[in-house]
Formats: structure tokens, C-alpha cells, sequence
């Protein structure tokens, strides 16, 4: 049938077709009706029992155009007769069903899971090293008689609580005045000594309470200074307590090694200047450090031990000098390497003496910034000594990836690392450094992917 615009009535005839002329063979025309399609706007009720026979109405529009006697309802595959209501409704019993099935499809968007992008930022080469050299004075013999010092206690009554010993300014653990000799022991090796020998001293001559200890300091060569040494009473109670005293004296001198006498240290910077220092074998590392910081500055730290560490067969003392982790020499130029050390006899004695200095630990350095892009976009300067939490900070910087970065960090044999992991971001592409504002002896600025990131399915 022909697209009409409205519904109605209209003639149907049989005809034969030319190139002019329609000519009509049936002598009366057939009425052909168009209607409007009928359509469904409600069901009533919407469920109904298995068992069939409830009655349901269906509303909509167009139901009258339509023969009442060929009008059903169809559930799913069964008919029912069906009864015009109004023009409008439609009403049927509904059938009886057995069973009830649904067709069920699954549906899965098959893919790789999603993985976090983890990229490594790394400034390769030796890790920055603060020089390190040992000036050693040895000889073939050895003797070994440690210093010992008497610490006691006296107070007219009964003494409770417990005292501290102080060294340069570093402190003891809780001492107890009633403390055995192990628990003295433990307590001075806490932090404050490496090895010492502890023994509890009896003297009857002594009026009233008191608790008295000898400690031999094997480990501080030439022995500790009493000027550098106090004793700390305040926590410590009697009946009469005004009348506590804690007394430190030398019972036997240090005398650790054959090795005596002095000799010449000389000290160069990057300028050719140079500091000659005396020192005998009796010098401590205080006297030491304290003329070298004179002359380059206060982060030197010098450190004296016995000599060697584990050998019986020899005695002798090592002073272990730390330089700064760099100097700026009058070019301007920083430098970590420092020159060696020179040492001269002047007055050593002992079985065959022996003065030399060792280059431990030769100094590097570095110094400056670089700076990383995504994807075309450059960050601030990132200095070679910033923090996890500052790398990730100016990284956040960089809208691309702003708030979704976590950065960790690490040093090494290899290097300064930086771990940096793009949570949710797929892959977000290579970082690409830029290392021309990073100088000193290690600087190469290098980037690797760990684990590439991949993007979600859309």
C-alpha cells in the first residue's frame, strides 16, 4: 500500500498502465480502510498468578480502528481472546504457564589489567663519599696496660638512686649506686665507651656509705682526659644529702704502646696553603681536629683508636681525619679529593717504628640540579639532594600528572635513586632528564621504566 496521511477509506481498482493512460477493467471500485497503528501505554494489573485467569487491561490509543473479533493478547508465546473495554482498553485473562525462562547473555570486555607505570630516576656513578685519611704510628712490639680510673661515691647515711659519668658532653646510662660490676659495664658502653673493665673497690678506711668503682678504658688510646670527664650525683639520695660526693681520680696511668715520641703532620688545601701540626703519640683527636678546623673549616672530625684493630703482634695509635664533603678553592671550583696528608719522624722511638698515611676513602662530590619532562612538559629544578616527598612535590607540579606521582628514594653503590610510581595513569610515557645544571665527579641523570603502565579499556 501507497504512504497516506491520514487514516480512512479510499477506492481500489484494477487497471492497465501505459505510457499515457491508466485504463480501468473493473467496472466498480474495492474500499480499502488505513488505520492508525494501535500502541500500549499501560498494563493492569502487572503480575499475575501461574495459574492464569486474572483478568488484565491494557490502555492505549487506536484500539478502536481495529475488528473487536480478531483482537487478542499475546503472553510471550500463548494467546488470549481479547474484549474492547472502551476505545481505548482492552481486556483479557491471562493463560496458565509451567515454567517461566529468561534468555541470559554474558557479556566480557576481555584485556590486560590495569597496571601502575613505575619509572627510576637515577644520578649514576660512585655515591658522594666525604675523604677519608688515616695517619698510623706503629711499631713491632706491644704492651698492653690500660688506664684505670677511680669513680666513688661517699655520704655520711644510707645512698639510694644512681649517678651518670659524662664524657665531652655525651652522657652515660643510669648508673646504680648498689650496681654490680657487669651492670656498670653495660651501662658505660651504652653509647659512651667501646670497651671498658669495671671492678668493684673495698676500703675500709672510708666513713660512712659510700660505692666505688675501678675502670679500666681499653678502648680510648692514651686514656680519657679528667678535664673531659664528670659525674653527674642529682638523682642520687640519703638522709643527709648535702653531704654526697662523687670523686674521679687516675688510679694507674695509660701506657698502650711502646711507640713514643712526635712527629710532623702537614695539611694541604686546593690552593697550595698548608698547616704543619706536632703531634706526639700521646695527642688526642680533640687537639687534632680541633687545629685542623683552624684552617678548613668545621666539618672536619678527627677519631683516634689503637692501632691495629685486631693485631697483638704490633701497637701503635691511628688518627682517622674526615674531610668536608667539599671545598671551594679560590677558582671557585668545588672539590672533594683532598690532597694526601704528609707526615715527618721527628723524634719516634720504639722496635721498628713505622709512620705512613692511607688515602681510605678518596672524596667525590656533587652538586646542582636537574629536571625531568612528560610528554613535552618540563619541571622546576630538581636539586641532587632532594627528598622523596620534594621530587614528588615538583613533580605534582606538572598538571599531566598532578596529584597522581609517588615518589621513594634510596643510595647506593650506584647512586642516588628515585623510584617514582604514576598510580592510575597507564602510561604516561618516558620521563626525559635534563642534567646540564648538575656538576662534580658523578652527575649522569639517567631514567629507566621498571614496570610500563598500561591504560584502561574504554
Amino acid at each position: 500500500t501507497p504512504l497516506v496521511m491520514k487514516p480512512g477509506w479510499i477506492s481500489v481498482d484494477i487497471g492497465i498502465e501505459d505510457e499515457e493512460n491508466l485504463t480501468i477493467l473493473t467496472p466498480i471500485s474495492a474500499q480499502y480502510r488505513y488505520v492508525v497503528e494501535p500502541t500500549i501505554k499501560s498494563i493492569y494489573p502487572p503480575r499475575g498468578s501461574m495459574s492464569g485467569g486474572s483478568l488484565v487491561t491494557i490502555s492505549g490509543e487506536n484500539f478502536h480502528y481495529h475488528d473487536e473479533r480478531s483482537v487478542h493478547c499475546r503472553f510471550g508465546n500463548q494467546t488470549s481472546p481479547a474484549v474492547f473495554a472502551t476505545d481505548n482498553e482492552v481486556q483479557c485473562r491471562s493463560p496458565a504457564v509451567d515454567e517461566i525462562t529468561r534468555e541470559v547473555q554474558a557479556v566480557r570486555l576481555v584485556g590486560e589489567p590495569i597496571r601502575d607505570e613505575v619509572q627510576e630516576i637515577r644520578i649514576v656513578g660512585t655515591p658522594i663519599a666525604r675523604e677519608i685519611q688515616w695517619v698510623i704510628v706503629e711499631s713491632s712490639e706491644s704492651r698492653e696496660a690500660p688506664q684505670v680510673v677511680r669513680v666513688l661515691l661517699t655520704a655520711s647515711t644510707g645512698m639510694e638512686g644512681y649517678f651518670k659519668l659524662t664524657y665531652r658532653g655525651f652522657a652515660s646510662e643510669p648508673i646504680g649506686v648498689k650496681a654490680a660490676p657487669e651492670e656498670v659495664e653495660n651501662c658505660l658502653t651504652s653509647g659512651l665507651f667501646e670497651s671498658v673493665g669495671v671492678k668493684r673497690v673495698l676500703d675500709e678506711s672510708i666513713y660512712g656509705d659510700y660505692s666505688a668503682f675501678d675502670v679500666s678504658f681499653y678502648s680510648v688510646p692514651g686514656g680519657v682526659d679528667l678535664a673531659d670527664m664528670s659525674c653527674d650525683r642529682s638523682a642520687v639520695t640519703s638522709k643527709w644529702s648535702g653531704d654526697i660526693q662523687c670523686i674521679i681520680v687516675e688510679i694507674v696511668p695509660s701506657s698502650t704502646s711502646l711507640v713514643e715520641g712526635s712527629f710532623e703532620l702537614t695539611v694541604f688545601d686546593f690552593d697550595g696553603n698548608e698547616l704543619p701540626i706536632i703531634l706526639s703519640v700521646e695527642s688526642t683527636a680533640y687537639s687534632l681536629e680541633q687545629k685542623l678546623r683552624s684552617f678548613i673549616g668545621s666539618d672536619v672530625s678527627v677519631t683516634k683508636s689503637k692501632w691495629p684493630f685486631t693485631s697483638i703482634s704490633k701497637s701503635g695509635f691511628i688518627w682517622m681525619v674526615t674531610f668536608p664533603s667539599f671545598h671551594h678553592s679560590s677558582s671557585g671550583i668545588p672539590l672533594a679529593d683532598w690532597p694526601l696528608i704528609t707526615v715527618d719522624d721527628i723524634s719516634l722511638s720504639g722496635t721498628d717504628t713505622a709512620l705512613h698515611v692511607v688515602e681510605r676513602v678518596k672524596g667525590n662530590w656533587v652538586e646542582g640540579s636537574f629536571s625531568l619532562s612528560i610528554d613535552g612538559i618540563e619541571s622546576s629544578p630538581i636539586p641532587f639532594d632532594s627528598s622523596a616527598e620534594d621530587v614528588q612535590a615538583i613533580l605534582n607540579e606538572i598538571a599531566l600528572v598532578a596529584g597522581n606521582v609517588v615518589v621513594g628514594q634510596s643510595s647506593g653503590l650506584e647512586g642516588i635513586t628515585w623510584l617514582c610510581t604514576f598510580p592510575g595513569l597507564g602510561n604516561v610515557g618516558d620521563l626525559v632528564p635534563n642534567s646540564d645544571d648538575l656538576v662534580g665527579d658523578i652527575g649522569i641523570v639517567t631514567v629507566e621504566t621498571i614496570s610500563q603502565g598500561s591504560d584502561p579499556l574504554e
